[in-house]
């Protein structure tokens, strides 16, 4: 996982289970009951979503406003039946943390109690709409119990990144980040050439040694701002600021050689006799209204042509030109 999605998510995945050698399944040795509940000494508050959509979602309070809501603008997004665009606000003041509607359609609730502004107290139960919520203070010992929870539901178990759950909640911020300032959101989808030939040739045990491998690789290449995620299958997903046209191509370009280049043997591919991948890529600017589905789309459509050929890449990004968007493909 990429140091991009550090901020609200608890992303240091933990193993959940060790066996010790020679230990039957009963032997198993879990992670310490007190050592999962032991707060951290500088915790901040936070609202964690037991129940809806977002299950698991954590959210901090600081100083700066969090805002709740539909709207892809708001800090924390859930779109869900009864949340308003925007619905409530939650903040930090000296040591109380308030919560407070924003006049949203069908209220908000704490402990079923409707209210229009509340100081929230440790394990506080809020309903919004269909979403329930519970606030955790910063000396709440189910600090770090959430956090596990947390990680074992965003990671992939095989290759150890974030899974496609996360990516989408990942997109949702991005693209209200990048669209408050004007700036371009790329996207990678990287598809592993003839992958169902590994699995039949070799089994499924080598296929996903394969994308664990993969996985590393790529991973292991990103930078700071680059959140890599498995989108499903053999294929993963890059997601990352700024670049577009030939900077986004130079990285879509690079990823493609450096899987070539670890010469893991496939004599059953077509396009050629170790493994490759093909990528697609689109570099968007967001507006308002646009959803992740959109570039998501986009990167699928340019993935479609690089896998005519395999071992490709191909991609689109779009360009403001006298107050109109255009898109120009750039392909190997």
């Amino acid at each position: 996982m990429s140091g991009a999605d550090k901020d609200d998510s608890g992303d240091a995945m933990h193993d959940a289970s060790t066996t010790t050698e020679g230990g039957s399944a009963s032997q198993t040795t879990r992670m310490a009951y007190d050592e999962i509940l032991r707060a951290a000494a500088n915790a901040v508050p936070r609202v964690v979503v037991v129940d809806g959509a977002h299950l698991g979602s954590l959210y901090e309070v600081h100083t700066m406003p969090v805002t709740i809501g539909r709207d892809p603008g708001n800090s924390m997004v859930l779109d869900e039946i009864g949340v308003s665009r925007r619905h409530a606000v939650i903040q930090r003041v000296g040591e109380q943390v308030i919560l407070r509607d924003l006049g949203s359609k069908n209220g908000t609730f704490v402990n079923d109690e409707r209210v229009v502004e509340r100081v929230l107290h440790d394990g506080d139960i809020l309903h919004l709409g269909a979403t329930t919520l519970k606030f955790l203070a910063s000396d709440n010992v189910e600090h770090n119990y959430y956090e596990y929870l947390r990680d074992i539901s965003v990671q992939d178990p095989l290759t150890r990144i974030p899974n496609r759950r996360y990516l989408d909640e990942y997109m949702v911020r991005e693209i209200a980040r990048t669209r408050r300032y004007g700036r371009a959101l790329t996207l990678l989808m990287i598809d592993v050439d003839h992958f169902k030939r590994v699995n039949d040739t070799h089994g499924h045990v080598c296929g996903d040694a394969v994308l664990r491998d993969l996985a590393q690789v790529i991973s292991n290449r990103l930078r700071q701002s680059e959140f890599l995620a498995r989108y499903g299958g053999e294929e993963f997903a890059i997601l990352l600021p700024e670049p577009a046209g030939e900077a986004a191509f130079g990285l879509a370009e690079r990823t493609r050689r450096e899987v070539e280049a670890l010469g893991i043997p496939h004599a059953a591919s077509a396009a050629s006799p170790v493994v490759t991948v093909s990528i697609g890529w689109a570099s968007r600017i967001p507006r308002q209204g646009t959803d992740p589905d959109a570039l998501i789309a986009a990167a699928d459509e340019a993935l479609y042509r690089a896998k005519k050929e395999r071992n490709a890449v191909a991609g689109s990004a779009e360009k403001e030109t006298a107050g109109e968007d255009t898109a120009g493909d750039e392909e190997r």
